[in-house]
């Protein structure tokens, strides 16, 4: 598995939650630095350009976007995502005390990775999607046409029902991506977004999230054989 980013971050209701100073602190304790290039830019999915003040420790990075609220520990390795996120949460915990569960929106993370597995990835997809439901559609574009991703959610009933909320902004969802890599199609290409209330919750999955991927693809191919027997 090789992994391009993970990322896990606490969203406050609002902007400029904690003092920057006050969180600089507090990271300086734990080891952290300034890096030579202490703000960044970073293009938010809306578009958005937002000012974002930036510290590292060997291997990981925090990220603080003020205005925005939103904190989160980056970086490649897992474990030490982890061990960064828990300690950006206590933080948090430690400046705004029982304020935290009300100033929070939620907490997630964002993960993709590149995977080898033990079968071609279109192969095995197609071999586990059920091939029926595409036969009209490739009748509509007039060519035969498979299966190429599987995406999947979670979400509760009630958040979805109101429309006018966009789905990055729901507060308990989780959306799984498995396809093939585009450039480079030996490999599966896997995103994962866990987002809950529950900051905890969020931090104990980033820590089993190896596994979960290891697991998901292992169930893919595994199934992919008995549906072609």
């Amino acid at each position: 598995m090789l992994i391009n980013q993970n990322r896990v971050t606490i969203a406050f209701h609002k902007g400029y939650p904690i003092p920057d100073d006050d969180l600089e602190n507090k990271l300086k304790t734990k080891g952290y630095v300034v890096p030579k290039e202490p703000i960044v830019v970073r293009i938010g999915a809306d578009g958005s350009q937002n000012s974002a003040k930036r510290w590292e420790r060997k291997g990981v990075e925090v990220y603080y976007i003020q205005s925005k609220g939103l904190l989160s520990a980056e970086g490649r390795d897992l474990e030490k995502v982890s061990e960064c996120f828990n300690e950006i949460h206590e933080i948090a915990k430690d400046l705004l005390g029982q304020d935290l569960a009300k100033e929070t929106k939620w907490a997630e993370v964002f993960f993709d990775c590149r995977y080898l597995g033990a079968k071609r990835p279109l192969k095995a997809l197609e071999d586990y999607l059920p091939s029926q439901p595409y036969l009209k559609l490739g009748e509509i574009v007039g060519e035969k046409v498979k299966p190429f991703s599987l995406i999947i959610y979670s979400a509760e009933k009630s958040e979805l029902e109101e429309l006018e909320v966009p789905l990055k902004e729901v507060p308990n969802w989780v959306h799984i991506n498995i396809e093939p890599l585009i450039i480079n199609s030996k490999y599966y290409f896997v995103r994962v977004i866990y987002r809950q209330e529950d900051i905890s919750k969020v931090g104990v999955f980033n820590t089993k999230l190896g596994g979960v991927v290891d697991s998901l693809i292992s169930q893919i191919e595994s199934d992919s054989d008995v549906s072609t027997e």
